[in-house]
């Protein structure tokens, strides 16, 4: 008999596959008899798939973030990712990127996107490499790059860049993405996929480090309204979300066992599961804004200016 947490992730698995056939095949600012119509094409087209799912022999990731590098090109006060606490970053090492995200893909039939990040992940030296490398695997249907639009890929990276499953995602933050012209025509020019962030960027008050002391039940109902689809794997570690995995680089959440060490070979499917469509919160949640009344929009990329041996907002 299937356990019941077992098939709630099948369900959402199931679920989140659906929604993505659906929304790949163009759904925003369309008919609503274009949008009937492609909800029958997705139900007849991978009935198939749904039911490989909900059986356990097919597994589908929605998305997954590697991070290449904590380094980056902005410093921005607000940044979700927590790039404004590290005061030493580093590049992620290139071995502990590839086993992770090796150890990750051989649990999965279909992962939709690969999301490439830093800080700036054009400043890592081994994004070429490692973008030839994802683009290998058949399971791999998107790798995405989001980038400030400060740096330009030299020769080596833009060849990798060509691949057609690959998209630059190029966040438009005015002056500050002084390159982001100079990036498009290059886009342009070597038929490189790419879009430019500007009315569609959203940034929201995740809030600050310190914890919001939220009891259990808080924190449940903000876990259910979070929705955020955004695994991240650092140092060869795989937790639920950015926030989480920052956090607990930087030392500032003890993130316990609410990870899952990738770069251990021998770790289960069903470990990897437990976190990827984990039902319960994490300790990071009580550190966060996200699924509260306390996230609000706010204006992306500003900056922290350096006054003296301080930085002041």
């Amino acid at each position: 008999m299937i356990e019941e947490n077992v098939m709630k992730m099948r369900i959402q698995m199931c679920n989140l596959y659906f929604r993505d056939k659906v929304r790949n095949r163009g759904w925003e600012n369309q008919s609503l008899l274009f949008r009937l119509k492609n909800l029958i094409i997705v139900l007849v087209t991978y009935q198939v798939k749904f039911w490989a799912i909900l059986s356990g022999r097919y597994s589908y990731l929605r998305q997954a973030e590697l991070v290449l590098t904590t380094k980056c090109s902005l410093r921005c006060r607000d940044c979700a990712n927590l790039m404004q606490y590290y005061n030493k970053p580093y590049d992620v090492d290139f071995r502990d990127v590839i086993t992770s995200f090796e150890n990750l893909v051989k649990n999965f039939e279909e992962i939709n996107t690969i999301v490439l990040v830093g800080g700036e992940p054009f400043l890592s030296k081994n994004i070429s490499e490692i973008i030839f490398h994802i683009a290998k695997f058949p399971q791999i249907n998107h790798i995405n790059i989001f980038t400030n639009g400060t740096i330009i890929p030299n020769e080596k990276d833009i060849y990798a860049l060509k691949n057609a499953k690959v998209k630059i995602i190029i966040s438009d933050y005015g002056k500050l993405s002084r390159k982001k012209y100079e990036l498009m025509d290059l886009c342009k020019k070597n038929d490189i996929n790419f879009h430019l962030k500007n009315e569609d960027l959203y940034w929201g008050d995740v809030g600050d480090m310190e914890p919001r002391k939220r009891t259990s039940g808080q924190l449940s109902r903000q876990f259910k309204k979070c929705n955020n689809y955004c695994r991240s794997i650092l140092n060869g570690k795989l937790f639920y979300c950015p926030r989480a995995a920052h956090g607990d680089d930087l030392g500032y959440i003890n993130a316990n066992n609410e990870y899952v060490n990738l770069l251990n070979c021998n770790v289960s499917k069903r470990e990897i599961m437990n976190i990827v469509y984990s039902s319960h919160y994490f300790s990071a949640c009580d550190y966060c804004n996200y699924g509260t009344k306390e996230m609000v929009s706010i204006t992306p990329g500003v900056q922290m200016q350096k006054s003296g041996k301080k930085d002041i907002f």
